[in-house]
């Protein structure tokens, strides 16, 4: 089988995560493993950098990310004015014109949904006959009264429309595809994102746990979204009750002039928590992992998250979570009773959440029994076969 991969920022994420960090190209490299002919459709500020036709070790074309085919510039706006996306028209073209000179294909694969999606969408519409697979990373949405919104682009649905197969992260989003994006039953299938190797080599150290006071870990962004507002309260809640408790955050806010994060200083103090909270910032994915394992429990309580490979991470680390049932990757948790899954935006049951794990030692030994099995589970190798699997499904049209 022969795969052409849209994926307009793979070079970007080798780039800035290196070889080693970057899940997409393990991905692709496991994929190509399995047997799968797989091309690499990607740009870059540099071009030039990849005349040998290779990017991180896979065939690729790779064209320059900001520059627009001067004969095209004026479709290139008009179609900006539409779908809000730039170079579409010029991205399409090249597109276009890298399948006929390097195929003949069996599937495109738009690795993720906007705007891989959409240049592939067009592709379809300007007769390119091959079969499409968009993949799901994201969805649109924006929030009110602390609920997300979903927001029906009208660039999602044209990729959705012309696709043959529709590939979830998740058995939640594929749920929210059917019920919000009208895209057909027949269309959906859900695979998991994979893990990479660097942090699968790393649960074979030892497990670490911080001595004296238990240690309740946040992870996520500092935002409305990650639900940082609500990690506060309920930690307010725990504390009265538990002052051996000690609480630790670890993410950065993420947008400084939003009114939400302006007031973010004056929650914490309000929190009343004082020395007892200390909020990290960003960490390398080093410390990051030992923060995790030294933790009682990690606590990630996201209003919406369409995955979370934060949780997944800390469950094949051998870490309780307490996470909320608006996130993919609660799928785990529940499967292994190996953490407590909570309403989103919810103060009162999220401490509750952490009550049950904190003082029922279960939790813990359930996720250090079940963290080596997820991690196989989650390798590039076995997400990998996944992705053959549902790609040779659209190709012959099953």
């Amino acid at each position: 089988m022969r795969v052409a991969v849209l994926h307009r920022s793979l070079e970007a994420e080798i780039r800035h995560l290196g070889e080693e960090g970057g899940t997409s190209l393990q991905l692709l490299l496991a994929l190509r493993d399995l047997g799968v002919e797989v091309l690499a459709l990607t740009q870059s500020p540099h071009p030039e950098r990849f005349a040998d036709g290779k990017i991180g070790g896979l065939p690729a074309v790779v064209w320059h990310e900001t520059r627009r085919d001067p004969g095209l510039a004026l479709l290139d706006k008009g179609i900006k004015l539409i779908y809000h996306h730039r170079k579409l028209a010029t991205d399409t073209q090249r597109a276009r014109r890298a399948l006929a000179e390097r195929g003949p294909f069996d599937v495109v694969w738009a690795y993720s949904e906007e705007p891989d999606g959409l240049v592939a969408g067009v592709l379809r519409a300007l007769g390119n006959r091959i079969p499409l697979v968009i993949g799901i990373q994201a969805l649109r949405y924006g929030f009110q009264d602390g609920r997300p919104h979903f927001i029906e682009k009208r660039s999602l649905q044209f990729g959705f429309r012309r696709a043959r197969r529709i590939v979830a992260n998740s058995p939640m989003v594929a749920e929210d595809l059917r019920r919000h994006y009208g895209v057909a039953q027949e269309k959906l299938t859900w695979i998991p994102h994979n893990l990479t190797r660097r942090f699968l080599r790393s649960i074979e150290a030892p497990q670490l746990r911080r001595s004296g006071s238990p240690t309740v870990l946040f992870l996520g962004a500092i935002n409305e979204k990650k639900g940082a507002d609500v990690f506060l309260d309920a930690a307010a809640r725990l504390s009265r009750e538990r002052p051996d408790l000690l609480f630790r955050m670890i993410g950065g806010v993420t947008d400084p002039r939003a009114a939400w994060s302006r007031a973010w200083a004056q929650r914490v103090a309000r929190g009343g928590l004082g020395p007892r909270l200390a909020q990290l910032g960003h960490l390398p994915p080093e410390k990051v992992m030992e923060e995790i394992r030294a933790a009682a429990v990690v606590v990630l309580p996201s209003r919406m998250d369409e995955f979370s490979r934060a949780a997944v991470e800390a469950l094949a680390l051998g870490t309780p979570v307490v996470m909320t049932e608006r996130m993919g990757a609660a799928f785990y948790p529940r499967r292994e009773d190996s953490g407590v899954v909570v309403p989103p935006g919810n103060a009162e049951a999220l401490a509750s959440g952490m009550r049950e794990v904190l003082d029922k030692s279960g939790y813990a030994e359930r996720a250090a029994a079940s963290a080596r099995a997820l991690g196989d589970e989650l390798s590039p190798e076995r997400v990998a076969a996944q992705w053959r699997r549902a790609l040779g499904e659209a190709a012959n049209g099953v």
